[in-house]
């Protein structure tokens, strides 16, 4: 049974008010919770303020909010007894627009919503009540009893235009009759998908029309400086210069000369006995420099030195041991000549010379 409507926009602007929530439901309303075998919500989608019963009885609709569909015809669901704000949210996938609510009596007529409220949400807004209160007063005299006599009718209430366009919904409960002191209702809302008519589009038009030309506008402001381009090719080499003027004279060089450095001891004696040579060496301790003058002299010093052969004699036989049959050299006699200095001694000298170096 239809209740009158809440109050709404003025008579003028009610009609266009229609055309515009009627071009919202273009496939006519519907039922958008659905029933206990065709559910248009899902029960989880479904949930109330408070269960009647032990917190965790489903007799009464925890966890099996379908016994709050329309056409459930076992126990409905009740709040807990005083529920100071009794209450069914229902979630839907995304905006649905509600032009029509329909309430039925609990398990029997006597337990009955007679007064309730509507709020809404879209999406992540703001809450907002329903400026009107539905009441069961609104009926006529006939459809009032029936509604109180069957627990099976139901009174339907047309939202006051516009309809509401929400993702969330409470249904408030705010009076009703119940020996229990709880609220029991099934309940059903009406309407359809909403449809944005602002994002619909149809096909392209055909192309107007040129315009006349416009007047040039003034000159825009100068734009910020672009990136740095790469970078150019390398360009061929130029031309040879001009050769420049001589450049001042360079200072004189001191010229230095020659020098040798200190002589290195003399080595041992050639000869082992008799008349020997020794040889000594010296290295250049600065070479001459811009034009100076060479080192004088040699680099290596020769010298004959004398070795005393019964010296030598008498430290072999100690060295030696027993005595030969041969008699020893003859006291003055004449010493053999001793030999020139080998290469071997000439060597080592200029060895030792820069060795030093």
């Amino acid at each position: 049974l239809e209740a009158g409507r809440g109050p709404g926009p003025d008579e003028d602007g009610a009609a266009a008010l229609d055309a515009a929530m009627d071009a919202q439901c273009l496939s006519g309303v519907q039922p958008l919770i659905g029933g206990v075998h065709d559910k248009k919500l899902a029960d989880l989608d479904i949930r109330a303020s408070s269960y009647f019963g032990a917190p965790d009885s489903r007799i009464f609709g925890f966890k099996s909010m379908w016994r709050s569909r329309i056409d459930n015809k076992e126990k409905s669901w009740c709040s807990v007894a005083n529920d100071p704000h009794p209450e069914i949210e229902y979630t839907f996938p995304g905006n649905v627009v509600i032009q029509k609510i329909e309430i039925k009596s609990g398990d029997t007529a006597d337990e009955r919503v007679s007064q309730f409220d509507i709020q809404y949400q879209q999406y992540h807004g703001e809450w907002k009540r329903f400026p009107h209160r539905f009441k069961d007063s609104d009926l006529d005299k006939v459809d009032y009893e029936k509604v109180s006599s069957d627990p099976d009718v139901g009174w339907i209430s047309t939202l006051a235009q516009p309809a509401i366009v929400a993702k969330k919904v409470k249904v408030q409960p705010m009076e009703w009759y119940s020996d229990e002191h709880r609220a029991c209702a099934k309940i059903e809302l009406y309407g359809c998908p909403y449809l944005d008519l602002g994002k619909i589009r149809g096909p392209p038009g055909a192309p107007g029309d040129a315009g006349a030309p416009g007047d040039m506008g003034e000159q825009g402001p100068t734009g910020p400086q672009g990136f740095p381009g790469k970078p150019g090719q390398r360009g061929e080499p130029g031309a040879d210069g001009q050769q420049g003027p001589p450049g001042p004279a360079g200072q004189e060089q001191e010229m230095v000369d020659c020098s040798w450095g200190q002589w290195n001891p003399w080595t041992e004696c050639s000869s082992g006995c008799g008349t020997g040579f020794k040889l000594r060496a010296r290295r250049v301790a600065q070479m001459p420099q811009n034009g100076g003058e060479n080192c004088p002299g040699d680099m290596l010093g020769i010298s004959k030195c004398e070795t005393d052969c019964n010296a030598l004699a008498a430290a072999s036989a100690l060295e030696v041991g027993p005595q030969t049959d041969e008699p020893p050299p003859r006291s003055g006699s004449a010493p053999r000549a001793a030999p020139w200095p080998s290469l071997l001694l000439v060597a080592a000298a200029v060895h030792a010379a820069w060795a030093g170096l």
